[in-house]
């Protein structure tokens, strides 16, 4: 287990927030849904230089204000250390709760129906996407 995959599940334990961390062959079609959706026909993973980019802002507080700019229920919420992880979280209130208990990382996030793919950076830079 990486250090930010034990971070994120003692924090969704720590706060009681149900979730389903996806099971690495869920991952891989995961990935490749993701890329096929919102990104340059070249890329094969989840690289931001590749993300056909709708919109972007900087925005330092993105992470404190989550539930105030996604609408959508059934989150997927991904992130990137030794490899790629994610989880099934209910609602933006409780990415919201997790991200306040965690410490700052880079994060994707985008809901069951791909109606959007956010990617902020560890710039605080945060980009959007629509199909």
């Amino acid at each position: 287990m990486s250090y930010l995959e034990a971070e994120i599940d003692e924090s969704l334990e720590t706060l009681g927030i149900q979730s389903r961390k996806l099971a690495p062959e869920d991952l891989d079609i995961l990935i490749a849904s993701l890329g096929n959706v919102f990104f340059c026909e070249s890329a094969n993973h989840l690289d931001p230089i590749q993300l056909r980019v709708n919109r972007t802002e900087y925005n330092p507080d993105f992470w404190q204000e989550v539930s105030k700019h996604i609408e959508s229920d059934q989150l997927i919420f991904v992130v990137f250390d030794t490899s790629y992880r994610a989880w099934d979280i209910a609602s933006p209130q409780h990415l919201e709760r997790i991200l306040s208990d965690t410490t700052g990382y880079p994060f994707w996030v985008t809901d069951m129906s791909f109606k959007f793919l956010i990617y902020m950076d560890d710039h605080n830079c945060v980009s959007w996407a629509y199909p």
